[in-house]
């Protein structure tokens, strides 16, 4: 049995497409995870089923068209319209590189809100209040001194994350503090 602790919702079915059954899927981190996954996983009278994917084709670069094996009509399909589309949280921490802690959580960057940010010398350059993901590149957003400055989450920058003192040291390119303060 899949439980709500085993999966992540990853989009969501918002029309059908054509009269074989195929559906267009809006997912929210882009089509490319549909290649890294054994299978969706919808909620079917309050049960979470797998559904095995026949074809995959993207429609951009947040939508595909799916058909699902045993979907073979616009009648059958138009049932699965308005589902949220979920995953193996395992399968979609494989496809974003996401470590599992000794708790077996992944870790988000909103983890990070509250822990301060220090410069290879070991300044200080402020603290995490917020996170940006509204992009392809999320950002920390950072109040450095009453200003707020945006850093890219990226493994090339950070240096190290202690989490017990709530620090992450971090190696910017020189000017980027000053270039983004807003």
């Amino acid at each position: 049995m899949i439980l709500s602790s085993d999966i992540i919702e990853i989009g969501t079915f918002t029309k059908t497409h054509g009269i074989k059954g195929e559906l267009n899927a809006l997912l929210d981190d882009g089509t490319e995870i549909m290649q890294h996954v054994s299978c969706i996983i919808l909620e079917i009278d309050s049960i979470f089923v797998p559904h095995f994917i026949t074809s995959c084709r993207s429609k951009g670069a947040s939508a595909s068209l799916i058909m699902i094996d045993g979907i073979n009509s616009e009648i059958e399909a138009k049932d699965l319209v308005s589902k949220s589309i979920y995953v193996l949280k395992e399968e979609y921490n494989a496809f974003h590189d996401i470590d599992e802690d000794e708790n077996g959580e992944g870790g988000y960057a909103s983890d990070f809100i509250g822990y301060s940010i220090v410069d290879e010398d070991d300044n200080e350059i402020g603290e995490i209040i917020d996170i940006d993901d509204s992009t392809d590149n999320p950002l920390f957003i950072v109040d450095n001194n009453g200003n707020t400055v945006y850093i890219p989450i990226t493994e090339e920058f950070i240096l190290f994350i202690d989490d017990d003192k709530e620090v992450i040291g971090m190696s910017l390119p020189e000017g980027l503090i000053e270039l983004n303060i807003k």
